[in-house]
């Protein structure tokens, strides 16, 4: 599991290559209802993630995925704050 998160501030571009089965769990917001989606096979994924949006990535599979976050902002870690969504 990777994530589990939400950045106060910054937006975050994550790219995604895999060949197995993974899935991508979120919220829009505080108080709003987790949600996810599970993808098979190889390919990749862009996902962008807004500011206040808790975000994870899990592998569901027994092959490794291969992960890249991007951010508009330096890294700060009092900038993330945990908020489960799995």
């Amino acid at each position: 599991m990777r994530g589990n998160h939400f950045h106060l501030r910054r937006r975050e571009a994550i790219v995604i290559v895999h060949n197995a089965e993974w899935s991508l769990h979120w919220d829009e917001g505080e108080h709003t209802p987790a949600q996810h989606l599970q993808f098979t096979g190889a390919g990749a994924r862009l996902i962008l993630v807004d500011p206040e949006a808790s975000h994870a990535v899990r592998n569901d599979g027994t092959q490794p995925i291969s992960l890249v976050a991007l951010s508009s902002e330096v890294y700060d870690p009092a900038e993330s704050v945990v908020r489960k969504v799995t």
